[in-house]
């Protein structure tokens, strides 16, 4: 899963790298990552506003919209910090380093699945519950891939 600014992320830090900048990376990191943030934040008020219209989008099925409305308006939560996730996993990518963003990424996901299983065998919630353990979770994520983005950036300020 990526997004352009995620992209824009890995090629502007995979240049600065090789051009031995890595502060220049940084800093279009920071600026991917806050362009991503505003669009994502965007796209998630829009899904909550208009939750009932996107479902009907995708099916006619007037029960199954009506199930997802509440769902998805809690989903649109998790988009802001998606936007980071996206970012800092690229400005990573672009570091070289392709493990740590997919074991945040993936190991995040399943820690997610899991709790939401946990949480639905529980205590019930249903597809409310699911998605309340993806806003919970991807902030986490997030923070773990910024950190590991800033590490990285010390790392190679240290070898420069």
């Amino acid at each position: 899963m990526s997004s352009s600014p995620a992209i824009a992320a890995t090629a502007l830090v995979g240049q600065s790298v090789g051009a031995r900048k890595i502060e220049d990376g940084a800093a279009a990191t920071r600026i991917a990552a806050e362009w991503a943030l505003i669009w994502m934040t965007g796209f998630g008020a829009i899904l909550f506003l208009f939750a009932p219209q996107v479902l009907r989008l995708f099916t006619d099925d007037v029960a199954v919209a009506s199930a997802g409305v509440d769902a998805l308006r809690v989903m649109a939560f998790s988009m802001p910090p998606l936007a980071i996730v996206f970012v800092a996993a690229g400005g990573l990518r672009g570091t070289g380093n392709t493990r740590i963003p997919l074991v945040i990424f993936g190991g995040g996901l399943w820690a997610i699945t899991g709790a939401a299983a946990l949480i639905v065998l529980t205590i019930g919630g249903g597809l409310i519950a699911v998605w309340a353990m993806f806003v919970i979770g991807t902030p986490v994520m997030a923070w773990l891939m910024v950190r590991s983005f800033r590490s990285a950036v010390r790392d190679f300020r240290f070898y420069e």
